[in-house]
This record gives structure tokens, sequence and C-alpha cells, in this order.
């Protein structure tokens, strides 16, 4: 199973990483996140987030697969809003 956007599901769940994202994406910064299996990159320039295994030796390595979801895409996801999720993917670097 495909565990890319996991953390999407975890963060409304949980209200400090929710709002860590919403940082990250309104500051227009590059910066990172990591939650226990996911290493959240933020690019300001492309507004893209780019989501990867934290490391490559992780037993969930294999199950997600790098790969990025637009900024706007993202915030609309985190508040409820699906419909334009798969419009919002981007491939891997």
């Amino acid at each position: 199973m495909m565990m890319t956007f996991d953390f999407i599901t975890y963060a409304n769940h949980n209200q400090e990483l929710k709002q860590q994202i919403v940082e990250c994406i309104s500051s227009d910064r590059n910066d990172e996140l990591c939650t226990h299996i996911h290493r959240i990159k933020f690019d300001g320039t492309k507004r893209i987030v780019m989501v990867e295994a934290l490391s490559g030796t992780s037993p969930f390595s294999e199950k997600i697969i790098p790969l990025g979801i637009k900024y706007d895409v993202l915030l609309r996801v985190l508040d409820g809003d699906w419909d334009e999720f798969e419009n919002g993917i981007v491939s891997g670097e």
C-alpha cells in the first residue's frame, strides 16, 4: 500500500503538525518537517511540497513513493476538500 500522503490524515488528527504545515506554506521559505515516517520538504519558489520516506533504511521507504503536491491543493485537502487532489500531485524529483 502506498503511504506517501498519509501525513495528511495524520495532520488532520494532530493540530500541531497541521499548524506547522500551514506555517511552512505561508512563509514561502524552503523548509522541512518530519513525521515518524515522512520527510516533508517545502519549496517556496515552486510552491510544491515534496514527500519522501524519512530515511532510505526505514521499513516504510518501500511504501512511500517520492511525490509532491501543490501548496494550494494541500491547503484545500487539509480543510477537507479532496476534489482537486489528483490534479495537485506532481512527480518526484
